[in-house]
């Protein structure tokens, strides 16, 4: 389910130099393009077909090729382990106030191989589900209000 927020406080872990982003600069995601062709063949592929089911069943949803990617600050340290988990190291984790739309989906719906849903992915979940790696796809604008990168202890 897609939900409206309004200066809503969600954390972004930046793992591109590319895309860095600068404390006290508003962003919006129009710009936002992904085209996954300097990624794996196999992700690519992945990609596409969640694609094409969003644009199937669930077109209201974000697109996970224009989106900006989300968490609560309860999962920031989740998600580093996992991004550590795959070899991921450098990164910066920013504060924001996001205004716009959000929407959360179970991320080990899309990145495990075992179970693998589009169809559960795009039904999405609940941001306080303990089951799920949860994901926020953020629609609109935002305000970095911080670099916490050092508020959050690396879980290597």
């Amino acid at each position: 389910m897609i939900q409206t927020v309004n200066n809503a406080i969600f954390y972004h872990i930046c793992i591109y130099e590319d895309y860095r982003l600068r404390v006290n600069q508003s962003y919006n995601t129009k710009g936002i393009n992904r085209t996954y062709s300097k990624c794996k063949k196999e992700k690519q592929e992945i990609e596409s077909k969640f694609e094409e089911c969003r644009l199937q069943n669930y077109s209201n949803l974000p697109s996970r090729k224009n989106c900006f990617y989300v968490c609560l600050e309860k999962d920031v340290e989740i998600w580093l382990k996992e991004l550590i988990r795959h070899h991921r190291y450098g990164y910066q984790i920013f504060k924001l106030s996001c205004s716009g739309f959000i929407f959360w989906a179970d991320s080990y719906l899309f990145s495990d191989e075992d179970i693998r849903n589009p169809q559960k992915y795009w039904n999405g979940c609940s941001p306080s589900d303990y089951n799920c790696l949860v994901e926020g796809l953020f629609i609109g604008d935002y305000d970095v209000i911080e670099d916490c990168t050092h508020n959050f202890r690396s879980p290597m």
